[in-house]
């Protein structure tokens, strides 16, 4: 199947993203793993531009080093309440 002004074998650009860009952005879930923090946490400090992500698609991505330059300066806090919680 071909769309309009596509010719045959040109391939189609499904996502707003180029392929090397996935390494930079990971999902809620990804980000909570590695942070420590709630998945809910992590959409209200992209919401509050704490953190930045971005919209594809349906998906919802946060830039890995965004988040973990967010997480050096909450652990380096005076309050120390930032930070995220321990597993253990």
């Amino acid at each position: 199947m071909r769309f309009a002004g596509q010719s045959a074998g040109q391939r189609v650009r499904l996502c707003a993203m180029d392929a090397h860009e996935f390494d930079y952005w990971i999902t809620p879930a990804e980000a909570a793993e590695l942070s420590g923090y709630h998945v809910n946490h992590l959409r209200r400090l992209v919401r509050l531009g704490h953190v930045r992500g971005r919209k594809v698609g349906p998906a919802r991505l946060i830039e890995r080093r965004s988040l973990l330059e967010y997480i050096a300066a909450a652990e380096s806090s005076a309050d120390g309440r930032r930070g995220p919680k321990n597993a253990s």
